[in-house]
This record gives C-alpha cells, sequence and structure tokens, in this order.
C-alpha cells in the first residue's frame, strides 16, 4: 500500500514539467497535504452507528449493551463499561455493541445495562453478576428508540 502510494505519488507530482519555481514549490507542498487529506476521509466512515444516552442523575454510571433476550443476566465475563459522568452524554457506538451499523437493532432488542460506577469499583463482576447489582435495564430495539426521542436517557 505505502509503494503504491508513492509510486502514484511520484507519478502524479513530476515536478520537472512545471516552468515556474513558485508553481514547482507550491506543487512541492500542497500535494502531498492534499493527498494525506484525502487518505484521512477515507480512513473515517461518513456515518457513525450509535445509540445516545444521557445521564442525568447525580451518579457516575457505567454501562454496556449486548443482544441477549430472552435472557435478562449480567454477561458471564465482565464486558468493557463505558462511564458516564453526572448530566454528561455519550454514544453507544456499534463497535461498542459488536453489531456492524446496528443492522440487529432494526429487529432485535438490544438490553442496556446501567450499573453504578461505586458498585463496580467495590464488588468482583462475579458478585456484581450473582446479585444482580444493576441500577437500571433498557430493552429496546430502533422504533423504541425513535418512540423514546432518540436518546437513552438515564434515569
Amino acid at each position: 500500500m505505502l509503494l503504491d502510494l508513492r509510486l502514484s505519488v511520484n507519478y502524479f507530482a513530476d515536478f520537472s514539467k512545471l516552468k515556474s519555481n513558485n508553481m514547482k514549490r507550491t506543487y512541492k507542498y500542497v500535494f502531498p497535504v492534499f493527498v494525506i487529506i484525502i487518505m484521512f476521509t477515507r480512513c473515517f466512515p461518513d456515518q457513525w452507528h450509535g445509540i445516545r444516552v444521557i445521564n442525568k442523575s447525580q451518579l457516575t454510571i457505567c454501562l454496556y449493551g449486548e443482544y441477549i433476550l430472552p435472557d435478562t443476566s449480567l454477561a458471564f465475563g465482565e464486558p468493557i463499561l463505558k462511564e458516564i459522568k453526572p448530566n454528561e452524554t455519550i454514544h453507544l457506538f456499534d463497535r461498542d455493541i459488536g453489531d456492524t451499523e446496528l443492522k440487529r437493532f432494526e429487529t432485535d432488542k438490544l438490553t442496556i445495562f446501567v450499573l453504578d460506577k461505586e458498585i463496580v469499583e467495590s464488588y468482583s463482576w462475579e458478585d456484581i453478576r450473582r446479585d444482580y447489582k444493576i441500577l437500571k435495564r433498557y430493552e429496546i430495539n430502533k422504533q423504541d428508540l425513535i418512540n423514546m426521542g432518540g436518546s437513552v436517557i438515564y434515569p
């Protein structure tokens, strides 16, 4: 890939054909910047797929989401939790859930577990799971999210 990029830069940036030194200097600096900009816009998707979560409580909370219905128990292994401070908004992205572009969200219910950060820090995941130490559980799909105004709001 890097070799291909160098070949294409050398092919398109043949400065010997330019007549003035000012033009050569301009192309010498502008062209690589232009190429880098094009490369970076290709690396990032045009659209992020995520669910906005708003914490309107005074607690710092942790959350994670997964497709588990009809089971409503917490994950066996400790999941990667996203932290939300009081009065803060985050996005639970498709990569956080393991659902590319939230395709399953169209038809399946996503379960979002909300936990108190102090509980997460004070207890083992096994204790949290066994005693079901959660603050709230949401079971939503795309239509539910639309009905909720486009955001999951805790509490």
